[in-house]
């Protein structure tokens, strides 16, 4: 699946279950747009203005915060491959005492700048992607 497919297959998520933030990200984009006409997002109607991408054969993200996003913001996070998700490729969210199964084709929204969260490597042999979305905090001021 395209990274185009994951940032757009999440659109209508984020505007249901987060619409004041939806709402804040799609104002900010209009404005940046107005300001600087030049700049442009990584997906045509994405409200979110940066992406990551790691299509290693294993993406395996130490626990982390993405501490330069916004403070209250939401990220989606997608997940691809092909590997047992029973076995490996857990979303661990440690200072909620959660090690959630996240397989191939899932995706979840967090707030990535205060949450402290990571996944677990998958066996050898096994495939896992994963795709990112968020807006530094520094935009919103």
């Amino acid at each position: 699946m395209s990274a185009h497919i994951y940032a757009h297959s999440s659109l209508g998520a984020f505007a249901f279950y987060f619409p004041k933030h939806y709402i804040s990200y799609a104002e900010l984009r209009k404005t940046l747009l107005a300001r600087h006409p030049g700049l442009r997002y990584p997906f045509d109607g994405s409200p979110f203005a940066a992406q990551s991408t790691n299509y290693s054969r294993r993406a395996v993200t130490y626990e982390h915060t993405d501490c330069a996003n916004k403070a209250d913001g939401i990220c989606p996070i997608f997940c691809s491959g092909d590997f047992d998700p029973t076995k490996g490729g857990h979303l661990i969210l440690r200072e909620l005492n959660l090690l959630i199964e996240f397989p191939p084709g899932a995706f979840i929204f967090i707030p990535s700048a205060i949450l402290l969260h990571g996944n677990v490597d998958i066996a050898p042999g096994e495939q896992r992607e994963s795709f990112t979305q968020f807006t530094a905090g520094g935009l919103f001021r």
